[in-house]
Order: C-alpha cells, then sequence, then structure tokens
C-alpha cells in the first residue's frame, strides 16, 4: 500500500466516523470518499474493524510523539513536567475527532479496538503518572492524592479541543500556558528548587 493511499483512505475514514459515527459509516462510504472501488479498499483493509484500529493508532501516534520527543529531551523535574503538560495541552487544543469518536462510542467500538485504544491511551499518560509519582517521592510536588490529580490534569487537557477557539481572545500558546499553571499549582509544584537534575529518563533526586 502507498502511504498516500493508506494516508486518503484513513483520513477519509476519521472524518466520516466523526461526522457519520461508526455505525453509520460503510466501507462503500469510505472507498467513495477516497476515490477507490470497493474491491480496492479491501485490498488495503481486510474489515471494517481493522480499518478502525489503524485510524485511532494513527491518532495516538501523532499525539504521542511530540510529547515523548520532550520526555526523552529533559531531565526529569518539574521543568519537564511543565513542559510536557504544555505540550498535552497544544496537542489537545484543536479537536482530535478519532479522541471525540471515542468518548462518544467507545462502548459500541469492537471490543479488540476498544481495548487497543484505552492501552495506547495507558501507555501515553503512564509518563506522566510515573514522573509525578517520582516528583511526589521527592517532595517536589504533593503527594496527597498524585495519581487521582494528574488523571483529571490529563482528562482536563483533553476537552481543551471542544471549547477552544483560536479566534478567541487567547491563543493556543496563552491557553496551553495558563493550563500548565493550573496543573502545576493543584499538585502544589516547587518549581524554585526541584529543576531538574541527571539524564533524561532517569529517576529524580531532589538537591537542597
Amino acid at each position: 500500500m502507498t502511504s498516500s493511499t493508506r494516508l486518503a483512505i484513513l483520513n477519509v475514514a476519521r472524518d466520516l466516523f466523526h461526522e457519520q459515527g461508526l455505525g453509520g459509516t460503510s466501507m462503500r462510504d469510505i472507498a467513495r470518499g477516497a476515490g477507490l472501488a470497493q474491491s480496492s479498499l479491501y485490498n488495503h483493509f481486510k474489515t471494517k474493524d481493522e480499518l478502525v484500529m489503524a485510524v485511532m493508532e494513527r491518532s495516538w501516534e501523532a499525539v504521542a510523539d511530540p510529547v515523548g520527543e520532550i520526555f526523552d529531551s529533559l531531565p526529569p523535574g518539574v521543568p519537564l513536567l511543565r513542559e510536557v503538560l504544555r505540550a498535552h495541552a497544544l496537542q489537545h487544543s484543536q479537536p482530535i475527532k478519532e479522541t471525540m469518536v471515542f468518548e462518544w462510542e467507545g462502548r459500541n467500538m469492537p471490543g479488540a479496538v476498544r481495548e487497543r485504544t484505552v492501552q495506547l491511551r495507558d501507555l501515553y499518560e503512564r509518563r506522566f503518572q510515573d514522573l509525578a509519582t517520582q516528583l511526589a517521592a521527592c517532595g517536589c510536588i504533593s503527594s496527597h492524592e498524585t495519581r487521582t490529580k494528574m488523571k483529571m490534569i490529563l482528562s482536563m487537557g483533553r476537552a481543551l479541543g471542544s471549547w477552544f477557539k483560536p479566534s478567541g481572545r487567547l491563543g493556543a500558546e496563552d491557553v496551553a500556558e495558563l493550563y500548565s499553571d493550573i496543573s502545576l499549582r493543584s499538585l502544589e509544584a516547587d518549581e524554585g528548587r526541584c529543576t531538574g537534575t541527571g539524564e533524561p529518563g532517569a529517576y529524580y533526586e531532589r538537591s537542597d
């Protein structure tokens, strides 16, 4: 499968799933939207479930890769937490159609697709949770309900695309900065003393 054909199929499928729902979108609809014969579409994706899976996996890769690069480039510390939270907000400042489809129709998704989507979300969020746990252990953020707070913070970030308007008073960068400020305040982060030491990805140890 050529990359351009695959991209066209995935984009059309994503848009139709968002507009018509999973149940309301047929493989015939997707083939027509991509300018393919239905038989050609089946040469690329054997089943609709396989296509839905590919759409969801591509979405999580697009969100996770830029954030992962930040995790891999900075040492553990509150500045790293601030930067990855900003990136999380920026990634979700525009509506992510695949995320909206999952929120609307997750319960109706084929079991394997739902399980894979939840797995990808959990893998993405685990790095945030691991960093927060490390920072809480050394007193850089509050240790009170750290995991619950992080789940709420990440959920708040995912919801940005449902209301943020680029034409509004605040731009995406402004909203991302405000989001990271609110998040760090809720975690009672000690930014002045927990600036990060060691190699990227290493366990953080606070030095007073």
